[in-house]
This record gives C-alpha cells, structure tokens and sequence, in this order.
C-alpha cells in the first residue's frame, strides 16, 4: 500500500482528458499554504480508488502557484483550494482564473478554509462556481472521502459528457466538410449538367436556325422567282396592251380630226381617247409598282440645277392651274443650293404626282408649292449613307397645300395603299383607283425619307417630304452662264497653245456635234469612228483630252481606254467615259480600265466645260449673248416663265415651252401616236425644229418612251440636246 501511495504522491505525468477510458488517475490539486494541510490530505486519500483509478496529488502553496498548475495540467479533475494564502481572497482569485480566463469548466473545485468568517459560505456559492464548500474542522477523513467520491463521480460525469460533446463537435466537423465537398461534388455535376442541357439547348436552336434559314432561302428563292414570274408577265402584258393601245389612242385622235363628225360621234371618240389614256396610265403605274416592290428600281443619282428644275416644275403645273382658273403659289427659300445631287427623273415623278393631285382635287382656291432648305438638326435619325456633320448636305422640304376636298381622319390610313381613293376624293375619281400616292411614297422612301399628309374635309390637304441632298458646287459661276456665252479659253501659267481634243464615237452625229461645239472655241478636235482607230490616233497626236463613246463597233471605249493607258506618254491624259448608259456595272468598268470622269448622252455642256476647266487648267473666255424671247401665244404671263439659261453653241433647236409641255403630256400617258403627230406638225410649221422631230421620230418607232421624256425634260429646262 505505502508503495502504492508513494506512486501516488511523486506521479506528476500529465494525462490528456480527450477520453475518460485513455485517464489512468485522478489527478488532485491541493491548494494551501500550509505544508501540513498537504501531507494530512495525501495520507488521509491513502490507497483511493475509484472506478479502478487511482489519485495522483499536485501541490501548490499560493494562489499564483495554482493558477500556473492548472493551466499546465488541464486534465486535473478536482482541486482542493484554500481561500487564505498570500491574500485574504487568493483562492477566490483562482477560481475567477480557472473559470474565466482558462474556461475550465470541467476541473470540480472544492473550497476549504480555516476562517469561515472571511468567506461566508452563502455568498461564496452565490458569486463563484464551485462544487462544495469545506471548513478545514469538520473536513474529516471519512467527510473527504465522500466528497471526494462525489466530487470525482460528477469530473467524470462532466468529463464524459465534455468527451462527447467533442466526439460530436469532430462528427460534426467532418459532416460539415463531407457535406461541403459533397455540395462541391454535387455543384460540378450541376454545373456540367446545365453545359450539357445548354449545349443540348444550343444545338438544337443551331438546328431550329439552319432549318429556318433553309426555309427562308427556299422562300426567298421561291419570292424571287415569283417576282420574276410577275415581272416578266407585267413587262409582257404592258408591250402586249401598249401597242393596241397605240393603235386605239391613235385612231381615235385621227377620227376626231374628221370635220363631219356628229356630237354623238365626237362625245364617243372622247370617250375612246379618255378611256384607253386612263388605262395607258393605270397600266404604267402597275409595272412602275412592281419594279419598285420587286426592289429593280434604282436610284440614278445626277447633279442638277435646282432652282431650274423647280422653276420648270412650277411653269407647268402653274398653266395648268391658270386653265383651270386656281391660284398656283410658288413659295422658294431665298438660300436654296444652286446644285444637288438627286434622281432628277423620280424626284420629278413625285412632284408631278403631288401637284396633279392637288390640282385635280381643288375645284377652286388655290395651290401652294413651298421649298425651303432646313437645317439637318432637324431631322431625329440621318441615314447611315449620310455623315451629319458633312457640311455639303443641305436638307429640302418639298410641301404641296391645297385648299380642296380634302379627306376624312380615318381615311388617311390608306391613302398609300395602291388602288385606293379616299373619302371625299371618290366622287371625283374617275376611272379605276390610281397608284400614284403609292408609287410616290415608295420612291420617296427609296431616297430615305418618308411623305407625310394632314388633310381636313372641306378645307384641303398638305403633302410634305424632306431630303437630305449633296450640294453640288458647280466649276462656272451659275450668274455668268445665265448672262454670257464662252467664246473661247486661255491657258494659265503656260505658253498659249492649241489645246488638242480627241473624240472617240462610232455616230457620226456624236462626232460632229462636239467637233462644231469645241473647235470655234479654239480647240484642235480630231475625230476617230472607232476604238482601235482612237488607239492608233492618241498615239500619233498625243491629246490633251479624250472624249470616249464606251459602245463602238470594232474595239469598244474600254478596250481602247486600256490599251491607251499601256502607253507612258498617254499614262496621264484625261479621259472622259461618254456613254448612254448610266449603269453601275460600265461606270465601274470604266474606272478600272482608266476612265477620268463620266458624261451621260445627251451631253450636258456645263459640266463637259466644267471638266475641262478643273483637268486642263484652263480659263473660260465668255462673251455676252442675247436672251431668246418665248412665243408670245404661250399662255403663261412673264413674271411666270422660268428664267432662260443662255444656250452654249446651239447644236438644235428645241420647241416653245407650251409645244413641250403637250410633248410631255402625250410622252407620260404613253401616247405615242401623238407625239409622232405633233412633231410632224412642228417640223411642217417650222424648219428649225426638223433635227428635233427626226430624233423624235425614231424614238417614237422604237417605243422608247423613257428616252422621250428624257429629251423633252432637258429641252423644258433649256438645256443643250445633243442628238
């Protein structure tokens, strides 16, 4: 047994108390500063056991001492503490340490004090966390002994409770992270599953997509066959109804001119005339639609002279209005451009249209044409052909008011579509619902724009569109080509020379008209019929200038402007590209052959003199000439004529104003028959119109009505015609 305790006393190994079945002994703190109080203690637990385990005694004689022991040993189950050591209240000091700095709550304390009165036992069972309280008198063996077995019996009660908890708080650690990494796990399979589902998703949208975009080339091939289709057999049905239209419409017109005609028979024949002119119409502006819908139509854009062509525009629709007894109102903006860049053709086309309509439909009052240039700020959206900030684009408002019959609110919706007339414009609507509001919005909305109306029953209409247009600066002041005519040039900085021009153009008319227009200027012309002879002549001569017909027998233009290019002494020579056709796919071919600049036929000589200024470096002689007076039987007042823009050297003569403006009636119903009358007349009346009437008579013959309205137009604006 003395062995035993001996074993007891000096064991001072720490044991870890993770698990109650790895604790070996009982590890006891006796807490005193009495040296006898620690040997009564050991002899009086002499040979204690519990559970199987014996004590292993600690020994500490103050209260700092203690607090040292416990946090070295924290696996002691049961300290035995004196409150009076070094201080009156050293062992209450432990007991706040072991608990609240340490937070042992395992370690069972029992207080034991010799003065009783210095720690009342009530107040320290209050204040602090012991187990039980002691007196040092009536602490007997066998009182220690119980307490002890109590005491140790609630450690490993506390202990074991502590040991699971800890068991728990691993479980529940590695529960979190298997749930975690399972979570992780579980995420990645997510995850790969929805790329798996996305992708799935995608390829079948893939799918869905080509699959529609096969339907939709199929259609788009079926559409385009189908506008073929309806192309082809519009274009056959207007040549299939235009020649016996021709023939009706003629006759008719001879008929009437029979002097022993009847009222019957004359009210008849109009009505044959009317009839066959409202169809010709109708069936123009159904294949004028269907170009457009069918998207052939294309815009050819030119440089055009604007207050002139507004000028012609209003000397036509004013007649009119004067023989229907309205007021024609023409309100121009003081700063219009001289020059734009436009479809000179359709722009006209639309105002024609609007016009017409405003004067048809306005049984009295008057009709005002207004055109003013607004800043391009005015405009929400410019097209994305057009840089806003580009200083050369001006935008123009076109607007047609009238003071007619004008037309309901709800009647405005389908005032575009094509064979509606609306409203109260019905009982005056002759003849089959016309296209021409539909084709002009369509036209309008090809140059990127769009027409608007207001109209109001019994008060009228205002049509209106805005374009946003190149300015076109033109080389020759516009004031001198109004009052004086070049009579010849002057070279600048170089010696005065022969400048030296070579035309290239298999028409011996083409040749000759601009051998009569350049050589009295003092230019040296040489003529060539064909490409391979202009070849051959451009190196002999060395020109200044080559003016080159594109369609020649032989050798065409472009052949011969790539041939010419081939030789180093001509590299740099200015070349003009003259040609009857405005298509895109020669102009380009003349560029990348060699080509300078372009000229359409008829040549317009402003701006074939305007070339030669800007490329030969040269300066325009100009000379005054006299102002042609119009025939004084026209039917429109002075102050209404346009303002006459001097000919350059006359190369034909054009008609009087009001004999151009029946061409252009007869030219836009498509009466053919008439117009080969009425130039048979004027070249009867006059000699100097016969140059004029030949061309017309040969259009006529080949149906070319386009060409037709094309020269009669250019004459209304006195422009020089060169046939």
């Amino acid at each position: 047994m003395t062995h035993i305790l001996d074993e007891f006393i000096f064991n001072h190994n720490e044991v870890a108390l993770t698990k109650m079945e790895e604790i070996n002994t009982w590890k006891i703190l006796v807490v005193d500063d009495d040296q006898e109080v620690h040997v009564v203690t050991k002899l009086a637990l002499r040979g204690f056991v519990f559970q199987d385990k014996p004590l292993t005694f600690l020994s500490a004689y103050s209260g700092e001492e203690a607090m040292l022991m416990v946090k070295m040993h924290p696996d002691i189950a049961i300290i035995l503490l004196d409150v009076v050591m070094e201080e009156n209240d050293s062992g209450l000091k432990v007991i706040k340490y072991v608990r609240e700095v340490l937070g042992n709550k395992l370690v069972r304390i029992i207080l034991r004090t010799g003065q009783p009165g210095e720690v009342p036992e009530e107040s320290v069972i209050m204040d602090y966390e012991i187990n039980d309280y002691k007196t040092k008198v009536e602490l007997t063996r066998q009182k220690l002994f119980t307490s002890m077995i109590a005491t140790l019996r609630s450690y490993r009660d506390v202990a074991t409770i502590e040991s699971h908890r800890q068991k728990l708080e691993v479980m529940n650690q590695q529960l979190l992270q298997e749930m975690a990494e399972r979570q992780k796990l579980e995420s990645i399979h997510l995850e790969q599953e929805r790329l798996r589902l996305e992708n799935k998703f995608l390829e079948r949208e893939k799918q869905e997509m080509l699959r529609r975009s096969q339907e939709l080339a199929i259609a788009k091939e079926a559409a385009e066959a189908a506008n073929q289709a309806k192309s082809e057999f519009l274009a056959n049905m207007s040549h299939e109804l235009r020649t016996p239209l021709n023939g009706i419409l003629g006759y008719a017109q001879i008929l009437k001119r029979e002097k022993d005609l009847s009222t019957r028979q004359l009210d008849g024949l109009n009505v044959i005339q009317q009839s066959g002119q409202h169809l010709l119409t109708f069936i123009t502006d159904i294949l004028e639609l269907a170009r457009i819908e069918s998207g052939k139509t294309k815009l050819h854009v030119l440089d055009i002279r604007l207050p002139q062509f507004l000028q012609n525009m209003v000397a036509i629709y004013r007649l009119e209005a004067h023989q229907k007894g309205l007021v024609f109102v023409y309100q121009p903006s003081p700063n219009l451009p001289v020059g734009v860049q436009a479809d000179e053709r359709r722009l006209r086309q639309v105002l024609a249209n609007l016009l017409g309509n405003a004067l048809k439909f306005t049984p009295k009052g008057q009709v005002t044409f207004k055109v003013t240039e607004q800043p391009i700020s005015h405009i929400s959206e410019v097209p994305e052909v057009f840089d806003p900030s580009d200083s050369s684009l001006t935008l123009i408002r076109f607007e047609v008011t009238d003071t007619g019959v004008g037309m309901r609110v709800e009647d405005l919706n389908h005032l575009f579509s094509p064979f509606e007339q609306t409203g109260a414009e019905l009982h005056q609507a002759d003849g089959i619902g016309g296209m021409g509001l539909a084709i002009s919005k369509k036209l309008i909305q090809l140059m990127g724009s769009d027409l608007h109306v207001t109209s109001e029953v019994g008060k009228g209409s205002t049509f209106w569109f805005e374009l946003i247009l190149p300015v076109v600066f033109y080389g020759i002041n516009e004031e001198l080509f109004l009052s004086q005519n070049i009579i010849g040039y002057k070279l600048n900085g170089r010696e005065e020379q022969r400048l030296k021009v070579l035309v290239v153009d298999d028409s011996h008319e083409g040749r000759t008209v601009l051998l009569n227009l350049l050589e009295p200027l003092g230019f040296e012309v040489v003529l060539a019929e064909n490409g391979q002879q202009g070849v051959n002549l451009a190196q002999q001569m060395l020109p200044d200038i080559i003016l080159m017909d594109i369609i020649m027998p032989v050798m065409t233009g472009i052949e011969a402007v790539q041939e010419i290019r081939k030789v180093s002494l001509l590299k740099d020579t200015f070349i003009v590209a003259v040609t009857a056709s405005v298509l895109e796919v020669n102009l380009e071919e003349g560029r990348l052959a060699g080509c300078d600049a372009f000229l359409s036929k008829p040549i317009e000589v402003e701006k074939l003199f305007t070339l030669m200024e800007a490329h030969l470096n040269l300066e325009w002689v100009m000379g005054e000439v006299e102002e042609e007076p119009f025939n004084e039987s026209a039917d429109l007042f002075e102050d209404e004529l346009p303002p006459i823009v001097a000919q350059l050297p006359k190369v034909i003569i054009s008609p009087p104003l009001e004999e151009l403006q029946v061409l252009l009636n007869l030219a836009m119903m498509g009466n053919l028959i008439g117009i080969d009358e009425r130039v048979t007349a004027m070249e009867q009346q006059d000699t100097r119109f016969i140059p004029f009437a030949r061309k017309l008579h040969q259009l006529v013959k080949n149906f070319d009505e386009d060409e037709i309205l094309t020269i009669v137009e250019q004459c209304m604006q006195n422009e020089t015609i060169i046939l």
